[in-house]
């Protein structure tokens, strides 16, 4: 003869707010361990319930995937389709706010709004410390490596009094710094 079976505690579904009963598998009724920790009556529940409100950026882009049009509504092309916001809102998934666009009209359009830049010739590419060609960040090489290392750009090593210290440049001694090597006195 079996154990008795267990009194159910009272429990609700955390999402629709139905009274949660064990469930039977194949004639097996659900473990009583398993019961305890479940929190909602079905996948449906357990579904909705996860939907978040505050979701990440990828997955309103995954929404987005299903107001998706077969073609591009410009150029009516076939090929690498993606779901344009408008309104730049990327949680706005409003139908009227969605415009299915190929790669080359989305960039086009972004483009237009001054989003993106159409070549590097239209930005400036200067270090915004010394004025040399920059490579990363509006930071020419020299000024990239120290903000990586010493997590500013004005930091540099310097020997002082036999010892190596850590300092930081100010913009006086960097303008001085640049006319003594391109040899002007002030």
């Amino acid at each position: 003869m079996g154990t008795p079976r267990k009194k159910d505690p009272i429990k609700y579904c955390n999402h629709c707010g139905d009274l949660l009963v064990r469930k039977r598998y194949n004639r097996v009724l659900e473990d009583y361990s398993r019961f305890l920790n479940r929190k909602y009556c079905d996948k449906i529940c357990f579904g909705a319930a996860s939907l978040k409100e505050d979701a990440q950026i990828g997955s309103y882009r995954k929404r987005t995937k299903k107001d998706r049009k077969d073609a591009c509504e410009q150029c009516s092309g076939k090929k690498f389709l993606g779901v344009h916001h408008k309104d730049r809102n990327p949680k706005n998934n409003d139908p009227a706010n969605l415009e299915t666009l190929c790669n080359s009209c989305h960039m086009k359009e972004h483009w237009r709004a001054g989003d993106i830049p159409k070549s590097k010739k239209t930005k400036n590419f200067s270090c915004k410390i010394c004025g040399e060609p920059a490579k990363y960040l509006d930071m020419c090489e020299k000024h990239y490596s120290r903000f990586r290392i010493y997590g500013d750009p004005l930091k540099t090593k310097r020997r002082i009094n036999g010892v190596f210290q850590i300092v930081t440049m100010h913009h006086e001694m960097i303008g001085t710094r640049i006319n003594q090597i391109k040899g002007i006195n002030l």
